[in-house]
């Protein structure tokens, strides 16, 4: 009995596996049909170009109410979804888009692509290195987390490395590429800075009237003496430097071997309402700050009290290229731009002029012709570092700039080192 009993519960176990495993398969062979995902399709587009944030409507069917089931792209860059019905949603373009076609798939079904839209980039504002509630400090380390005390000159390297003259820090710093920012070497009142294509770095030391020399190995010597609070520098192409010799209001020379010389201007006990153009050894300066020179040797210099940006050709004429003499934020050409305050200037490849205008709290660009535009920060309005499109953020105090070989814009505050590209 109790043998059949065993036999009987094992073929009853075997029948009801094989009942499972038939149905396993049959379940297999024809599985339950998913709903399909819906293909939308795109019509139109209400601007097929723009910049960074322009809002675009998209006209088409097949798209969610819900905003989160729907993903659009602009050259394969997410956009941000503001509003969504069944045939419209509004979007804004994503930074550095890039032009391309506009796609868009919802619960990500098969994406549908529509027209192509041209991108126009803009100058955007980067925190390159610093504390972002403009905390003053003297911190080693990346982005945000180091920290400058009145960065005043600025250079840049073949490689993108920043060099920094951290004034109130009494310190040479470095920034690589990554935000990454070292200390080279400590230094007396460090103003302007410079590198020339061997790696020395020359820099002023403002209260100590001199103009040192920092080698890449690290040897530090004073190259030539003689000034009275210089800012800043400039070199050419043979080394050569160029110094604005504030408070003796010209702008001296220094050859490679330390011998000085007067360029442009003299020394005045009173200054004239207008300052003077024409032959450099009579033109005056008032207390000038900044001085660039370009691929010919022209000089460009900010001529800080005068409140505006001179031109000393090389061949020794000295003139007026943008500023009225009054303080002021004016757009325009010539003189009928105003500055307040420019003290960093830099000159790009093409012979564009950028100037950190101090005391309206923007960077303004001057072509060779003189055309004077405002190109980041906000005129008279100052605040704490920020990102976001140039003209929409605020600076501080910027002091100077600087620009690499692909045209990014550094410039200096009273906290950090910014970083402005096209993207």
């Amino acid at each position: 009995m109790k043998r059949n009993y065993l036999f009987n519960r094992i073929v009853i176990i075997v029948v009801i596996a094989f009942f499972f495993l038939a149905c396993s398969k049959k379940s297999n062979q024809n599985p339950t049909p998913n709903p399909q995902k819906t293909v939308p399709t795109i019509t139109s587009l209400s601007t097929t170009q723009g910049i960074y944030n322009t809002s675009v409507v998209i006209t088409g069917t097949g798209f969610s109410s819900t905003t989160s089931d729907d993903q659009v792209f602009f050259n394969g860059k997410a956009a941000n979804i503001t509003a969504a019905t069944a045939t419209q949603l509004t979007v804004t373009v994503p930074l550095s888009a890039g032009t391309g076609s506009v796609t868009i798939s919802v619960n990500n079904s098969v994406a549908a692509t529509g027209p192509v839209f041209t991108y126009n980039p803009i100058l955007f504002n980067n925190i390159l290195a610093g504390n972002d509630d403009g905390a003053q400090g003297s911190a080693d380390g990346t982005g945000t987390a180091a920290s400058f005390k009145n960065p005043n000159g600025l250079t840049v390297d073949a490689s993108g490395n920043i060099y920094v003259a951290d004034n109130g820090n009494n310190k040479i710093r470095t920034i690589s590429p990554t935000g990454l920012v070292t200390t080279l070497a400590t230094a007396s009142n460090p103003a302007g800075i410079v590198i020339d294509g061997t790696g020395n770095l020359f820099f002023t030391d403002f209260n100590g009237g001199a103009v040192d020399k920092l080698t890449p190995g690290g040897v530090l010597t004073t190259l030539a003496t003689g000034f009275n609070q210089p800012y800043g520098m400039a070199i050419d192409a043979t080394g050569n430097l160029y110094v604005a010799d504030q408070l003796n209001s010209e702008i001296k020379k220094v050859t490679p071997a330390g011998v000085v010389s007067v360029v442009a201007g003299t020394v005045l006990s009173s200054f004239p309402a207008t300052p003077v153009n024409g032959p450099a050894a009579s033109a005056t300066f008032h207390f000038p700050a900044g001085v660039a020179v370009d691929a010919s040797g022209n000089l460009y210099v900010a001529d800080t009290n005068d409140n505006m940006i001179r031109k000393i050709t090389s061949n020794g004429t000295v003139s007026t290229l943008a500023g009225s003499g009054s303080a002021g934020s004016a757009d325009g050409t010539g003189a009928a731009a105003s500055f307040s305050g420019p003290t960093g200037i830099t000159v790009d490849a093409t012979g564009n002029i950028y100037v950190a205008d101090k005391n309206n709290h923007i960077i303004r660009k001057i072509t060779p012709a003189g055309v004077v535009t405002t190109v980041a920060g906000k005129k008279g309005v100052y605040g704490f570092p920020e990102n976001g499109p140039a003209t929409s953020i605020t600076f501080d105090f910027p002091v100077a700039v600087t620009i690499d070989a692909t045209g990014n814009i550094y410039a200096s505050d009273a906290a950090v080192v910014y970083k402005l590209s096209m993207q």
